[in-house]
C-alpha cells in the first residue's frame, strides 16, 4: 500500500537530503505537496532544490509557503534562496523587509551581512554582521566578522538552509 501521509512523505524528503541522496528526496517532497499542499510541504520542497541548486524553483516553493503560512524559518530559507540564486537586489530588500517582522533572527542577520558584503556595501555589510554577533556570538559569526572589517575580498559562502 502507498503512503497518503504528507508528514511522511516530508519525514523520508528530510532524512534523504541527510544522507545526500538528494534526487530521492524530491520525489518525496513532490509527493507531500500533491498530497495535502501546506506551508510545510513546500517549504521541504524548497530546501530540495535548494539543494539541487534551482533557486528559482526553490524561490517560487519558499514563496508559497510564506502565502500559507508566515514563520520565520520561511523568510530565512526565502533570503537564503534569492542570495544563492545571485538575486541580490532581491534578497537585500526582501531580507530588510523580513527583518522588521523578525529583528532577532540571526540567519536573517547574517545573510544580510553576505548579501550587503556582495553588493560592496561594507558600511551596510559590518553593521550586518555585528548585529549577528551580537545576538549569538558564534565563532564562525566571528570569523566573518573578521573577514568584513578587514575588507578581504573574494570571500565564498556555502551555507545551506534547514
Amino acid at each position: 500500500m502507498v503512503s497518503e501521509s504528507h508528514v511522511l512523505e516530508i519525514t523520508i524528503a528530510n532524512n534523504l537530503i541527510k544522507q545526500g541522496k538528494v534526487d530521492e528526496a524530491k520525489e518525496h517532497a513532490v509527493r507531500a505537496v500533491k498530497i495535502y499542499p501546506n506551508f510545510t510541504s513546500y517549504n521541504t520542497l524548497g530546501i530540495v532544490y535548494t539543494y539541487l541548486g534551482d533557486y528559482g524553483v526553490a524561490v517560487a516553493a519558499y514563496e508559497k509557503a510564506l502565502e500559507l503560512g508566515q514563520y520565520q524559518i520561511f523568510y530565512e530559507n526565502l533570503s537564503f534562496a534569492y542570495l544563492m540564486g545571485n538575486d541580490l537586489d532581491k534578497a537585500e530588500s526582501f531580507t530588510e523587509e523580513a527583518l522588521k517582522k523578525y529583528p532577532s533572527s540571526v540567519k536573517l542577520w547574517f545573510r544580510l551581512a553576505i548579501i550587503e558584503y556582495k553588493l560592496r556595501k561594507l558600511d551596510k555589510a559590518k553593521s550586518a554582521i555585528m548585529a549577528a554577533y551580537q545576538l549569538e556570538p558564534t565563532q564562525g559569526i566571528k570569523m566573518l566578522y573578521n573577514a568584513i572589517i578587514s575588507g578581504r575580498k573574494g570571500l565564498e559562502f556555502n551555507l545551506i538552509p534547514e
